[in-house]
């Protein structure tokens, strides 16, 4: 009841079931977030508010997103012939986009005393 009242109070929402077939078409096409804002003519922080608020709007934003990702992908891999491709401005894109990251390297620190001790337990396990 309560959020019916706050509803009554505040301007009413412009959101329909109706909108999950517009966004997973529109984000077909390789949109964004904030372009799929521009086309229903809301800021990008009413399509997140909507996701929190409606499940089935946050499952087709997520199915959008992962056709969005492959629509970009396909357009590279479309792309990788053509003389003018911009690799390095396309990565940054999937970067930015959808969170791709560069592989990190991890690094072990071991004190000099360690590294002997673990020579001595190798040799130790060969019989010569």
């Amino acid at each position: 009841m309560a959020d019916q009242e706050k509803n009554k109070m505040g301007r009413p929402t412009l959101y329909s079931p109706e909108l999950c077939e517009k966004a997973i078409e529109y984000l077909k096409e390789g949109a964004s977030i904030e372009e799929l804002g521009l086309e229903l003519d809301v800021g990008y922080t009413t399509i997140y508010r909507w996701m929190e608020q409606h499940e089935d709007f946050r499952q087709a934003v997520k199915k959008g997103r992962e056709y969005s990702q492959g629509w970009w992908m396909k357009e590279a891999r479309e792309a990788l012939r053509d003389g003018k491709f911009n690799s390095t401005l396309w990565y940054m894109n999937m970067k930015n986009r959808f969170g791709w990251s560069d592989k990190q390297e991890s690094t072990h620190n071991v004190t000099v005393s360690e590294a002997k001790q673990k020579v001595r337990d190798a040799d130790s396990e060969y019989k010569y």
